[in-house]
């Protein structure tokens, strides 16, 4: 019967993640479909998926009988640090959970293999397809004469913000 069931929550991928001067805030969005039944909406969020922290979407209580689209622009959020969140729907008749999505503001790169390697030459690169919601100030490829390179090694400059890039190997 139509109108007497739980409500049915969908969480969907994050937007307009920002980074900002003390973290980055996002959006967290669900659609939520209340079956004619006074519903409260919320997302439920954290480091993980035992999640801790519950924020009310901005839109609610619900009650009509269509899906309708929810949200809550989050702040405060650390950078580096990866959410995990989901819509949660609640009424009379109980509560249903949307499946747990991540948000997280960190670039994401990816590197080409080296080239043209002579004996004090190489070079390599990159993509970097998003900058994570705060600007790439600067991107390279670490590299050393041992084994396990690290930003405190050789790091020519391969530019900065997102986009395709060259790292010139020498010495």
């Amino acid at each position: 019967l139509l109108g007497a069931e739980k409500p049915f929550s969908t969480t969907l991928a994050p937007t307009s993640i920002t980074a900002t001067s003390t973290g980055f805030t996002a959006i967290f969005n669900g659609v939520v479909h209340p079956n004619n039944k006074s519903t409260s909406v919320s997302f439920e969020y954290g480091t993980d998926t035992t999640y801790g922290n519950t924020a009310a979407a901005e839109q609610g209580p619900l009650t009509i009988n269509t899906g309708t689209s929810v949200s809550r622009r989050m702040t405060g959020l650390n950078l580096n640090t990866t959410y995990h969140y989901r819509v949660v729907a609640t009424n009379c008749l109980g509560t249903t959970y949307g499946t747990d999505q991540i948000c997280t503001a960190l670039p994401t790169v990816t590197t080409t293999a080296v080239s043209n390697v002579n004996f004090n030459y190489a070079s390599s690169g990159g993509y970097v397809p998003d900058e994570g919601g705060d600007t790439v100030t600067a991107r390279g490829v670490c590299w050393s004469a041992s084994p396990g390179p690290t930003t405190a090694d050789n790091i020519p400059s391969g530019g900065m913000g997102k986009g395709a890039f060259t790292s010139s190997l020498t010495g």
